[in-house]
């Protein structure tokens, strides 16, 4: 029971922040007369191999599409494989939806999990309405269930690490704090942002910005002991290389093996860059 608990735990921890991948707020930076589009793009694609104490675990996958004029559709998966899977199948996947705001920003107008452990299937999908302030949780079988939210601000959390993703300036030692809606309720997300380095990866040397999320322990997905560390490559695209935490049966890591930057670049493991 343990194990099936720590691979639960250890699949929403990395969806939401592999998961975390192709910006849903790109501002944009003035270099003279040059912007700069910083974050994800439509037809972006990354995979990711996900390791547990050092044993392949898992596979992720994130992607994003353009599903019309001024909306954008992105979805995160992840999967155990192998010896892992034989022992307790799990596949997860989100999908938020939303749309550009005038000013470059996202907001999410839905959010949805399908969680299979299994033979079981377990889906519940969030409807956002900012005008009475109400996120609707909807779950077959069950009673709506009405979320108020104390900002029209607030977004799903997939989106909110989009959003991140999509600032032109991580300041080091700046916190910042986002507040989303997950489980049955809203909470406070914070990121606090260090200082660029160049760190060595399965596709080669990256200079990147390392990013720590604190999520608070209470909250119905994400229950890791540590805050989780996520390497974003210093350029425009902020790239997840790496995605690494400590859950209470061992630490899980997941490294980014391919990607398709939705700017013309790609690589995969075993290609020379």
């Amino acid at each position: 029971m343990q194990t099936l608990l720590f691979w639960r735990k250890t699949s929403f921890t990395l969806l939401f922040f592999l998961l975390f991948s192709a910006t849903l707020s790109p501002l944009q930076a003035e270099e003279g007369t040059k912007k700069t589009l910083y974050g994800g793009v439509p037809g972006e694609q990354f995979t990711f191999n996900v390791h547990w104490m050092g044993i392949p675990a898992g596979r992720a996958e994130m992607k994003m599409n353009q599903a019309g004029p001024g909306k954008f559709d992105l979805e995160a998966m992840v999967e155990t494989i192998g010896m892992v899977r034989f022992l307790h199948s799990l596949k997860d996947t989100l999908r938020s939806k939303g749309e550009w705001l005038e000013n470059g920003g996202f907001r999410s107008t839905s959010y949805f999990k399908d969680q299979r452990k299994g033979s079981q299937v377990r889906q519940v999908d969030y409807q956002f309405d900012r005008e009475t302030k109400v996120v609707t949780r909807l779950r077959k079988g069950e009673k709506p269930i009405p979320i108020k939210i104390s900002s029209i601000k607030v977004n799903d959390p997939l989106a909110v690490f989009y959003t991140l993703r999509g600032l032109s300036n991580l300041e080091p030692g700046k916190s910042l704090v986002w507040i989303t809606v997950d489980g049955r309720r809203e909470y406070n997300m914070q990121v606090d942002i260090g200082k660029p380095a160049q760190r060595f990866t399965p596709l080669g040397r990256f200079k990147i910005i390392p990013i720590k999320v604190k999520i608070p322990s209470s909250g119905e997905l994400f229950r890791q002991e540590e805050a989780i560390e996520i390497w974003l490559t210093d350029d425009e695209r902020r790239m997840p290389v790496r995605v690494e935490t400590r859950l209470s049966l061992g630490g899980v890591a997941a490294d980014l093996v391919a990607y398709r930057d939705g700017r013309g670049g790609h690589g995969e493991l075993g290609e020379e860059r």
